[in-house]
């Protein structure tokens, strides 16, 4: 998976088919440096503004007891990577944070087979520095 924050950084992670989007979601913000410390979801729909009209949404709103979430949305603990990223090309918009509104864009690179005896997720490359989660406020 290829994992873009705008133009630049970005990163490229490796995940098990059997993951499912919460340790997906957990990976991403890892591989960044940021706190997993906020709700999230994966969106078909890039633009911000229209997530929610998406035809493919996963939030973690879902899988909580007594909370609010998007009509139609599946939850991500219980959503595997593997069907949710089927073919190669594949994208979804990662909207981390819904107060800061972290946006990241996820693409499936390649199907591989995974590496016997290796420890999955695996960051495979970096590209650029890690944006920082929570910048000074200047007065």
């Amino acid at each position: 998976m290829i994992v873009k924050s705008g133009k630049a950084p970005w990163r490229e992670i490796a995940m098990l088919g059997t993951h499912n989007l919460y340790t997906f979601a957990e990976a991403i913000t890892n591989v960044f440096g940021f706190w997993f410390d906020h709700c999230f979801g994966f969106y078909s729909n890039f633009d911000a503004r229209k997530m929610y009209d998406a035809k493919e949404i996963y939030e973690l709103f879902t899988d909580l007891d007594d909370v609010e979430h998007t009509p139609g949305a599946k939850g991500v603990k219980k959503t595997k990577v593997s069907e949710v990223f089927q073919e190669k090309g594949k994208k979804m918009l990662f909207y981390f944070d819904y107060g800061d509104g972290w946006r990241f864009l996820v693409e499936l690179k390649d199907i591989t087979e995974a590496g016997i005896g290796e420890s999955y997720p695996i960051l495979l490359d970096i590209y650029g520095k890690d944006p920082e989660q929570y910048p000074p406020i200047e007065d």
